[in-house]
């Protein structure tokens, strides 16, 4: 019997190419970027280009293969007239000798089954540049046995400082990932919010809900009120977090918020002014890191 690192003996006997693939794929628990390979999107034109890295691809029911990944600029379709296209952007492999990983697209449909999905990016109607879509942050990464995938979503609210905050219950924002094995997360919010000149202190209820499991969690966050009778305002930042499981496959997190108690709240983050010029004050920050297999 051969072994990976080991050359064929004299006698010719070594590892088969097959078996080097079985000796890859059993180091994964599910395959992907192993580095690299972000998607950046241009500002002018309908392009997306794909950054240099690594992935491992599986070519069978017990066999994958791992390589680098070129730079590559891949052009979508003009933007449709109506509605949205969808494009998922993939890593895949020839399974032969010599072959070489290729970056691909799927328009409107699901990447290929033996491929690594890098990205699915959409391009709603009459746009004209990739910037002006968005990223459904779908990346398949290459899980080493036991390990965790580190943080997988991170959004910051884009509202300024001194914006109003609706006291509606609205979504704040949703987020679709695909979890190869069952998984545990941390889910972890973060606000800076201040109450407007004059008026109470106050709180901000976050409903965070999966659409397999339900209602993960409704914690509450306070806002402070105006810190100080003349000047800028400056509101204090609140944290928390959670940790729950999620069974493997797709899953659509829902992130909602509306106002509890208090008088009118204002976005207190971002570029705040100060005594002696501007202070960058934490952004509205969601994120959700990925702990490892939940056993």
């Amino acid at each position: 019997m051969g072994m990976l690192g080991l050359a064929p003996d004299e006698a010719g006997n070594g590892l088969t190419p097959g078996e080097h693939q079985q000796v890859i794929r059993s180091q994964y628990t599910a395959h992907g970027v192993l580095s690299g390979c972000e998607v950046l999107a241009s500002s002018s034109a309908l392009t997306v280009t794909v950054q240099p890295g690594a992935v491992v691809i599986p070519t069978s029911g017990t066999g994958a293969v791992m390589g680098p990944v070129p730079q590559t600029t891949i052009t979508f379709d003009p933007a449709p007239a109506t509605g949205s296209d969808y494009y998922d952007i993939y890593v895949a492999c020839k399974n032969q000798a010599g072959a070489k990983a290729y970056v691909g697209i799927s328009k409107n449909g699901d990447a290929p089954a033996l491929s690594a999905r890098l990205d699915r990016w959409v391009i709603p109607a009459g746009v004209t540049n990739a910037r002006a879509g968005y990223s459904m942050s779908w990346k398949d990464y290459a899980v080493p046995v036991g390990s965790g995938q580190s943080r997988i979503i991170d959004w910051q609210d884009p509202t300024g400082y001194g914006g109003n905050a609706t006291s509606k219950r609205f979504t704040q924002l949703t987020k679709t990932i695909n979890l190869a094995q069952d998984r545990l997360l941390d889910f972890r919010i973060s606000q800076t919010f201040s109450a407007k000149r004059g008026d109470p202190r106050g709180g901000f209820q976050w409903i965070m809900t999966d659409n397999r499991a339900g209602v993960l969690a409704t914690p509450v966050l306070p806002y402070d009120e105006w810190s100080v009778p003349t000047g800028p305002m400056i509101g204090g930042t609140y944290q928390t977090s959670f940790i729950t499981s999620l069974a493997a496959g797709q899953h659509t997190l829902t992130w909602e918020r509306q106002q509890v108690v208090g008088g009118t709240a204002v976005h207190a983050g971002g570029q705040a002014p100060a005594d002696n010029g501007y202070v960058l004050r934490p952004l509205n920050r969601l994120e959700v890191f990925d702990l490892g297999i939940h056993r």
